[in-house]
């Protein structure tokens, strides 16, 4: 019974840990972190295999879990809207012909 205890506190904490690190982890990515509250050793020792940790997490924390993979969305500032700019449009200026000028004075 006393394993069965350690053992979930391991979990527990190695889930918190990776809620801290924002990701799930890899075995190299926890052997890494310097402020594992769990060495890589002791949790070897007890579950075997990091795979086998990552699925009891998945089991027994659901919710610690679900926190650790789902991603923060962070929604982007919405842009600034541009004022509309109304088109102008010119009204063709009839040509006057010099030619017609001359010819009628």
């Amino acid at each position: 019974m006393a394993r069965d205890r350690v053992r979930s506190e391991i979990l527990k904490s190695i889930a918190f840990d990776m809620l801290e690190a924002g990701k799930e982890l890899s075995e190299q990515e926890y052997g890494k972190l310097t402020n594992a509250s769990v060495s890589l050793r002791a949790v070897n020792n007890h579950f075997g295999r990091w795979p086998r940790v990552v699925k009891l997490i998945k089991v027994n924390l659901p919710e610690v879990w679900e926190e650790i993979v789902t991603e923060k969305i962070v929604e982007p500032p919405p842009k600034p809207v541009a004022p509309k700019v109304r088109k102008v449009v010119k009204k063709p200026i009839p040509k006057v012909s010099v030619k017609k000028e001359i010819e009628d004075e």
